[in-house]
């Protein structure tokens, strides 16, 4: 109302009025011949008139009400001309006002009616401070209208311009970001640190400690997280992996049949030569030389000092000869029925079982670069990530976004670290050069050598084997029961084919030579086995095991190659990945703290 009025007062004015002008906000209306009003003192006296030899009449009061005899004459009255003025340009200057004021009433509304968050009370007083004062003046701040057409073609100015949401969001952010960027800075930073350290903590998680750490109020079969308490991954799980691995060697890279067939049966017989002389004349002392033995009367007569030296040397090389035949005979059928005697499965088990050390050093030196891959992911994916979280935070920031996005950083770096680890099988070419394949499966060639070098040393040597053979509950009695067959045969075979022996049985009489089977028996298997180290090198040299498995392993697709080593990573790979989401959480709510 006030601006219709004022543009009829200067509309009045114009009309009326000759030059002016206004300053500082003050107007001053100046005309070429301006009268000195000065109403009569009395009501009765008459109005004063403008005589022709240039007298002033006066306004007054008459008869009929208030006279000015100027006005009679067509002048308006100053008193009137000033107060439309007046009027008018404070209409001027409250429209000049308004203009800018509504193109920023969306802006202004917005922001400013917003009611204050709960969580405002808490999260800090720079950020209420500085920070919204900042907001609510960018968004007071009138958004200049663009012209729609030219100057002086008489058409109508365009409509303010409102801000989207976009630009409201992205102007906050940019002021939020001016007034606390070291905090904002940090947050991809402490992402990095924290899910480098995560990523290391994983690692760690899974090969250590060897035993239960805790207190062991509750346990789960096969599950290294107790009630209060953890024990290492593979610790934990070392039969069930080394059982998946030891399949996967037997099946695809060792033929153990094949492998146990590379021992040469003469080769053996002759390393064994020593060990026969050895157990020759034991079997003699047993014989001639033990109370109740079989040619007990040999020994006490004295006999056997008295035979002379040829004949002592034929006795020798017939035991040498014997020996070599049982050895060849003996082996020959060990490899015929190389499962019963030699379980590889039960052997690579048991040694892992025993000494946990073994399955942990395999996987440490096969997946080292992979290990460190895993911690630098966790840092560089760490810090990718929260950057994104931090634009989060500057466009919407509730007190447990920080939180909530932390944890979900850290399961995606973990979850990311030990897929880029195996997948993809196969190289995929991407743009730019850059390939994109499996760190674990693109080091094929290189974790084959480890792989089969380790493993040969510290469980696949000719030593273990045949102590496994010796030891092992099913081997043992298998590897028995064909050394004094093939013993008793050989001893049968001596009768028949040599006239000497064949002699000795006749006059001996059946009951005395069957003792005597029986102790040349008993010692063969008694000595036998301690005189095995003698073949230890040639059967390590023949068996050749750690040059096959590296072959082998690098002849396999890289789908096989992934299941040596990715079984340690599947098995609880969702606890690797949460405890990773835990440690994001906690530091989310750290950072919070802070703003």
């Amino acid at each position: 109302m006030l601006a219709v009025a004022g543009s009829a007062d200067i509309a009045y004015a114009r009309h009326h009025v000759a030059p002016c002008r206004v300053v500082s906000r003050r107007v001053r209306v100046t005309t070429a011949r301006r009268a000195v009003i000065q109403p009569s003192a009395k009501l009765n006296e008459p109005a004063p008139t403008v005589d022709g030899s240039g007298g002033v009449e006066r306004a007054g009061w008459t008869e009929s009400g208030w006279c000015d005899p100027r006005e009679a004459a067509g002048h308006t009255p100053a008193w009137r001309l000033t107060l439309g003025t007046a009027l008018g340009v404070a209409a001027m200057v409250n429209i000049g006002r308004a203009q800018p004021a509504f193109a920023g009433t969306l802006s202004t509304s917005t922001i400013s009616q917003q009611q204050p968050r709960s969580t405002d009370r808490w999260v800090g007083a720079s950020r209420s401070g500085a920070s919204n004062r900042a907001i609510a003046e960018l968004s007071a701040k009138p958004q200049p209208a663009k012209a729609a057409g030219k100057k002086g073609k008489g058409k109508a100015d365009p409509a303010p311009v409102q801000q989207s949401w976009v630009q409201l969001k992205t102007a906050e952010a940019a002021v939020k970001f001016r007034a606390q960027w070291a905090l904002y800075c940090a947050i991809p930073v402490v992402a990095g640190v924290v899910n480098w350290i995560t990523n290391a903590l994983a690692v760690k998680m899974i090969f250590s400690p060897e035993e239960y750490t805790g207190l062991n109020i509750k346990r789960w079969p096969d599950t290294p997280a107790g009630l209060i308490g953890w024990q290492g991954i593979v610790p934990c799980k070392v039969e069930k992996m080394s059982t998946t691995m030891v399949d996967l060697m037997t099946k695809r890279l060792l033929d153990v049949r094949e492998v146990f067939g590379r021992l040469d049966r003469a080769k053996c017989g002759e390393l064994l030569t020593p060990g026969i002389d050895s157990i020759a004349g034991a079997v003699v002392n047993d014989v001639a030389k033990t109370k109740g033995g079989a040619l007990a009367w040999v020994g006490d007569s004295g006999v056997l000092g008295a035979v002379p030296d040829p004949v002592v040397n034929w006795g020798r090389n017939l035991a040498r000869e014997q020996g070599k035949e049982l050895v060849a005979e003996v082996l020959g059928e060990m490899q015929a029925r190389v499962p019963e005697v030699w379980d590889v499965k039960t052997q690579v088990v048991g040694a892992m079982c025993r000494d946990k050390k073994i399955i942990i050093e395999l996987f440490q030196r096969c997946g080292r670069e992979e290990f460190v891959f895993i911690r630098r992911s966790g840092l560089y994916f760490g810090f990718l990530f929260g950057i994104i979280q931090m634009a989060q935070w500057l466009v919407w920031d509730p007190w447990w976004s920080l939180a909530v996005g932390g944890a979900l950083v850290g399961y995606a770096t973990d979850w990311l670290a030990l897929k880029l680890m195996f997948e993809p099988v196969e190289p995929v070419k991407l743009p730019f050069g850059f390939v994109l394949h499996g760190a674990f499966i693109r080091r094929q060639q290189e974790v084959s050598g480890e792989f089969a070098a380790l493993l040969r040393k510290r469980i696949l040597t000719a030593e273990l084997i045949w102590r496994e053979i010796l030891t092992a509950e099913n081997t043992k009695k298998v590897f028995k029961e064909i050394l004094e067959r093939k013993t008793r045969e050989q001893v049968a075979k001596a009768r028949k084919t040599n006239k000497l022996i064949c002699a000795a049985a006749l006059a001996m009489g059946p009951k005395a030579w069957a003792r005597c089977e029986d102790a040349v028996v008993a010692r063969v298997a008694a000595d036998l086995p301690s005189h095995l180290p003698s073949v230890y090198g040639y059967s390590d040299e023949a068996l050749d095991l750690e040059e096959t498995l590296k072959q082998k392993m690098q002849q396999l697709s890289g789908q096989e190659f992934e299941g040596v080593l990715h079984p340690v990573f599947q098995e609880d790979e969702l606890t690797l990945i949460l405890v990773g989401a835990f440690l994001g959480m906690v530091a989310g709510f750290a950072q919070a703290a802070f703003f």
